[in-house]
């Protein structure tokens, strides 16, 4: 799916940044997802951004979680 992307040949590494770590995205993006199909019954939406991804390093600078 990240293929995919509009975006995605920023995640391979573009004017000498090193390439994003895909599968440690990958995991990144499923277990958010699993986190938010654990609790659905209790929130509504969650908005990471921005989400900083420079080779092995992937931060979530800021986050908001909606209750429901």
């Amino acid at each position: 799916m990240l293929k995919r992307l509009r975006g995605y040949r920023l995640l391979t590494g573009v004017r000498g940044t090193a390439a994003v770590n895909q599968p440690l995205l990958a995991e990144i993006i499923c277990r958010l997802s699993e986190f938010a199909a654990d609790h659905a019954d209790r929130i509504a939406e969650v908005d990471i951004n921005p989400l900083i991804c420079a080779g092995d390093r992937i931060v979530a600078v800021d986050a908001l979680v909606v209750r429901r």
